[in-house]
């Protein structure tokens, strides 16, 4: 098959781009790194791509920016737009069998819930959740709705995961890492060569939005598994003190932390594979 992957030297496009090629598959990627096959900062300009391909993965997007991750800001919101404009006329005049965009759970703005489906109704919380849901949109207007796949990713884990798996690694080697003890708060998670045997084996079956998991886990019990190093636990009672000091003194991102560490977030796994 033939696979034209955005943000190909990204965490999720590399991988994607990498095993994809180990498997015999032909894979050109784009996206402003020069170690890209199309080399283009697509928030700033498209080009004209005269290739076909089968599928079309986009994984470009403004990441690990913690203005984007926890408030609105408009330039990186419009950044973000803009990458999937570019990207959508750098394609439009090629022919594909299939869209796939790699969106993501936040659009759901939630810090609770148990097995959430694709009907829950949007509502991002961030310049980041917001940017995807609005790409989603731009790209489903843009497509015939056939040849259109979009994942609502939760937590992606694996080989030198970014963002706030990365934070926790580090965190866990320097001794940093506290948790509460006995926290049994549920995540979803996706292993990032899940993600891979899926688009591989399976994408080509579905179109729409769904939502894809590898597992769900006890929050404690996933940091702790990303080190051999153990965190520094503290007594389950320190969280009601935590969100009385974080509110008293309107430390949002104390309170949000405290928020998404101690309660349930999962997902169903609307895309049947494996």
């Amino acid at each position: 098959m033939r696979y034209l992957i955005s943000g190909g030297q990204g965490f999720l496009g590399s991988f994607l781009a990498t095993n994809l090629i180990n498997k015999g598959h032909f894979v050109k990627t784009i996206g402003k790194s020069k170690d890209n096959d199309f080399v283009v900062d697509l928030s700033k300009k498209s080009i004209k791509m005269e290739s076909n391909f089968d599928y079309i993965i986009h994984t470009a997007s403004v990441v690990h920016n913690e203005l984007h991750n926890q408030s609105f800001n408009l330039t990186y919101i419009m950044t973000d737009v803009q990458i999937t404009e570019n990207f959508l006329k750098s394609i439009s005049e090629i022919s594909f069998k299939k869209f796939i965009f790699l969106s993501s759970v936040s659009v759901y703005g939630l810090n609770s819930g148990i097995l959430i489906d694709t009907n829950q109704p949007t509502y991002p919380l961030s310049g980041y959740g917001l940017s995807k849901l609005i790409n989603e949109k731009i790209i489903d207007k843009s497509l015939n709705n056939e040849k259109l796949l979009i994942l609502r990713l939760p937590l992606v884990n694996g080989p030198n995961a970014k963002g706030n798996i990365k934070k926790a690694r580090e965190a866990l080697i320097h001794g940093k890492m506290i948790l509460f003890k006995n926290n049994t708060a549920v995540k979803s998670i996706l292993e990032i060569s899940d993600l891979f045997y899926f688009i591989e084996k399976y994408s080509h079956e579905l179109n729409g939005i769904h939502h894809l998991k590898s597992y769900d886990i006890e929050f404690n019990k996933f940091v702790s598994s990303l080190s051999h190093k153990k965190p520094i636990l503290i007594p389950f009672w320190a969280i009601k003190l935590g969100v009385k000091i974080s509110l008293m003194f309107k430390l949002k991102k104390l309170h949000q932390i405290i928020l998404k560490t101690t309660r349930s977030l999962t997902f169903k796994n609307t895309a049947e594979w494996n």
